[in-house]
C-alpha cells in the first residue's frame, strides 16, 4: 500500500501523503486496523493530525513486537520541555475525567500535537472570546483549560477570565503555560514600543510568538513589521522614523539581530540603546543521547 511503510511515514518526495497508514494494523488479536479520521479537522490540519496518530500507533506496534525497543530504535525527543509539560497536563486532566478547553490557534503545530496526545473528542479548541460564548457545556461540567505556549499574554488572560466567569469550577494549570521567552519578549516590546515610530520583529512568518510581538507593538501605537532578515526591510518604512525598535522571536539567532542592526547603521546614522527587561537564565538538559 503506498500509504504505508516508508512513504506513509516519511512522505512522498518531501510531501506528506494525504492518508498515511490507512491500512496500518495494530496487531490486535482480532486484526483490527486503525482508521485515521478526525471529524473536526480538514485539509492540512487533518494531514498533520493523521501523522501524529500514525507515528504514535506505529511506535506502539514496535514496542509490542520487541519490548526492548531500544535495541532497534534510537530516537531523540526534541519537543520543547515547556510544550511537553502541557502534554503531561492534558493527559492528567483526561485521567481526572475532565474535558479540556485548549486556548490556541487552529493549525499551529503545537495545537495539532497537543490534540494528538489525548483521545479524540476530549479537547475543544478555543481561539477567541466569541468561541467562549459559543461553548455549549453546562456551567458545572467537569472542565479544564490549557494554553498554547506562544500566545499573547493579554489575549490569553481575557479568554481565561471569560472561561472562569462562565465555568467557575473549571480547573487550570498551576502556573502560566505561556513560554517564559515569549512572555519576556512581549514585556520588552511593551517597554520600547511607546517610544518608537517603527518596530521591526525578526522571525519566521509561521512563528506564532513572532507574530504576537508585531501585534503587541501595534497595540502600543507603533507601526510594526515582521521580517526574516535585513533583505526584507523596505526603505520606505524608515522615512520619517527617528526612533526604531528592534526585537526578535524566541527562536531567532542573535546573528540575525546583528545583521539587521548593521544594515540600519549602513543606511542611517544610528545610536544603539539596549533595553533589558528580564535576564533569562533558564537551562534545559540535553537529550540523553547527546549528553553522553
Amino acid at each position: 500500500d503506498p500509504r504505508s511503510g516508508y512513504v506513509g511515514a516519511a512522505g512522498d518526495h518531501g510531501t506528506l501523503t494525504v492518508d498515511p497508514g490507512g491500512t496500518f494494523t495494530l496487531r490486535e488479536p482480532d486484526g483490527t486496523t486503525t482508521a485515521f479520521r478526525a471529524a473536526n479537522l480538514q485539509g492540512s490540519d487533518l494531514v498533520k493530525w493523521k501523522y501524529q496518530r500514525y507515528i504514535k500507533d506505529y511506535l506502539r506496534c514496535i514496542a509490542s513486537v520487541d519490548d526492548n525497543v531500544g535495541r532497534v530504535l534510537d530516537w531523540l525527543d526534541a519537543t520543547c520541555p515547556l510544550v511537553s509539560k502541557v502534554h503531561r497536563q492534558a493527559e492528567r486532566q483526561i485521567e481526572a475525567g475532565r474535558h479540556i478547553l485548549f486556548i490556541g490557534h487552529r493549525g499551529h503545530p503545537e495545537v495539532v500535537g497537543t490534540l494528538g496526545q489525548v483521545p479524540e473528542g476530549s479537547m475543544t479548541l478555543v481561539e477567541t472570546l466569541e468561541d467562549v460564548v459559543a461553548l455549549s457545556f453546562a456551567a458545572d461540567a467537569p472542565l479544564a483549560f490549557l494554553t498554547q505556549t506562544t500566545l499573547s499574554i493579554d489575549d490569553t488572560a481575557d479568554i481565561v477570565a471569560a472561561l472562569q466567569q462562565r465555568f467557575p469550577a473549571i480547573a487550570g494549570p498551576r502556573a502560566d503555560d505561556i513560554c517564559y521567552a515569549t512572555s519576556n519578549r512581549q514585556a520588552a516590546v511593551k517597554a520600547i514600543a511607546p517610544e518608537c515610530q517603527l518596530v521591526l520583529v525578526i522571525g519566521s512568518p509561521n512563528s506564532s510568538n513572532s507574530r504576537r510581538l508585531v501585534e503587541v507593538a501595534e497595540r502600543c501605537g507603533a507601526q510594526a513589521h515582521l521580517i526574516e532578515g535585513a533583505a526584507n526591510i523596505d526603505p520606505a518604512w524608515l522615512e520619517g522614523v527617528s526612533v526604531l525598535g528592534l526585537t526578535a522571536g524566541a527562536s531567532a539567532p542573535e546573528s540575525l539581530v546583528r545583521e539587521v542592526a548593521d544594515y540600519l547603521a549602513a543606511v542611517r546614522e544610528v545610536t544603539e540603546e539596549i533595553v533589558t527587561t528580564a535576564e533569562e537564565r533558564m537551562v534545559f538538559k540535553l537529550p540523553r543521547q547527546l549528553a553522553d
